[in-house]
């Protein structure tokens, strides 16, 4: 797997609907991908992709991401999308043996792993991270282990200026369609810092400029007939 060509890109979270389908973005981009996910699935993501490996692994163990390194080697791109949350309130709901597991797939296993593989990426002098750092939901500590994660990757972007890698934040307020991920693979590959799709807000926003747009391009095309 430290092989270079043809160029490895790690994926996190692989059986998450984001995280399949960046699965694919590569895949279709000529990577050969690795899936990582706790979720047995994983192989079965994997089976429909030319180019590709599955790990099942729960990388909120620690051994566990050390083990991936070890295997992975050096990629070209990764994708840390691994995620989890709880359910009910925090203060009436889970037990804290519960929010601290979030906490240490959320945080704690995105800089171990990141700290794993950037040494072998920056001596190589080029590469591309991506952190999903968003996700919607109401509770109170996936929301800041997802704040920390938008943070963390800003402020790696500004440390690793110069060195041939970039690092972009994926805000998802949505997890679908192959969509969002071809945007969010463009965005990763042109080293930008962030890409976020379209809220409903902005659809119609957008819209709402086209319809008045329109009126003033069909008078000018009325004019310029006449």
């Amino acid at each position: 797997m430290k092989s270079v060509s043809p160029p490895l890109a790690l994926v996190t979270g692989a059986t998450s609907s984001i995280g399949r389908d960046l699965a694919g973005e590569f895949a279709a981009h000529d990577f050969h991908v690795v899936l990582v996910a706790n979720d047995p699935t994983v192989h079965d993501v994997a089976a429909d992709l030319p180019e590709a490996t599955a790990i099942q692994l729960d990388l909120a163990v620690p051994a566990n991401v050390d083990s991936l390194a070890a295997r992975v080697g050096v990629p070209t791109a990764m994708a840390i999308n691994a995620d989890t949350t709880t359910g009910g309130s925090f203060s009436q709901g889970a037990a804290l043996e519960d929010h601290l597991a979030t906490t240490d797939l959320n945080v704690r296993a995105t800089i171990h792993l990141t700290k794993r593989l950037l040494p072998g990426m920056i001596a190589r002098a080029h590469g591309r991270l991506l952190f999903t750092s968003s996700g919607a939901t109401n509770h109170p500590v996936h929301n800041a282990t997802k704040a920390f994660v938008q943070s963390f990757a800003g402020s790696l972007r500004d440390e690793l200026l110069g060195t041939g890698l970039t690092v972009t934040a994926l805000a998802p307020e949505s997890h679908s369609s192959t969509t969002l991920a071809s945007r969010v693979y463009g965005a990763l590959m042109a080293g930008r810092p962030q890409v976020a799709p379209p809220s409903p807000l902005s659809r119609i926003t957008n819209q709402i400029r086209i319809d008045q747009r329109l009126p003033a391009a069909l008078r000018f095309l009325t004019n310029a007939r006449a």
